[in-house]
């Protein structure tokens, strides 16, 4: 059994006990994850509208593998939020945390020394959701609430930012995680396509969805076609 699949077998007991939701279209079209060069689990989500492969990181980029990127090429290191604790970032109990603070050019240099690339639109939605491009949510139509443990946003989560993957039940049918919250997704659109003027989107880890998030924005990335 995965890891994945270990963590959802643990988080379904849970959920039957605390009366939460159990997201039946998560991991289910999971298949098997490319190992990459930042640190990243590149899985397979399918199809573009082109018919190429697409390919996702499993999550949103870290600050491990930030602090790793600056160390190697000698970028700035983005502000860390004072959220966290000094005893957080002394352990580095924080580099699991999603990244934060960086612009859509911080992201386009990270991208280019990892080999990936800032999706399009039309590439995180086939990540997120596939070909239900009705759901209103990742995992369909149902309303998240607390007790289901389906995303860390204002009305579920603790108030800052979490480790990636804390939310296994939100995780999309191809196994990526929080495809909705923790923190805000740089998607690679002109913003006239969203008509706000503004240079990029920042689509609040699915903007398109519901407005969930936090104003920070990190990625998932993908591979190039």
């Amino acid at each position: 059994m995965s890891a994945t699949e270990t963590a959802m077998k643990e988080l379904e007991t849970r959920l039957v006990d605390e009366g939460g939701w159990i997201n039946p279209h998560a991991n289910s079209k999971r298949g098997e994850p490319i190992q990459w060069y930042d640190g990243s689990m590149l899985l397979p989500c399918g199809n573009d509208k082109n018919g190429n492969p697409l390919y996702a990181c499993e999550t949103q980029v870290t600050w491990r593998q930030w602090f790793r990127f600056c160390d190697e090429t000698g970028y700035p290191t983005p502000q860390i939020p004072d959220f966290f604790t000094e005893t957080e970032v002394a352990t580095g109990a924080m580099l699991d945390h999603p990244v934060v603070n960086i612009s859509f050019d911080d992201l386009s240099a990270y991208a280019g020394w990892a080999g990936l690339q800032i999706p399009l639109l039309d590439h995180w939605l086939q990540a997120v959701v596939g070909d239900n491009e009705s759901w209103p949510y990742p995992w369909g139509d149902h309303v998240p609430t607390r007790a289901d443990k389906l995303l860390n946003c204002a009305d579920t989560g603790p108030g800052r930012t979490t480790p990636v993957g804390s939310y296994p039940n939100g995780n999309s049918i191809y196994g990526i995680m929080d495809p909705v919250g923790n923190v805000w997704v740089w998607i690679a659109e002109p913003e006239d396509k969203f008509e706000i003027p503004k240079d990029y989107k920042q689509v609040r880890a699915c903007d398109t969805f519901r407005d969930y998030g936090i104003e920070a924005p990190p990625q998932h990335l993908i591979l190039p076609a």
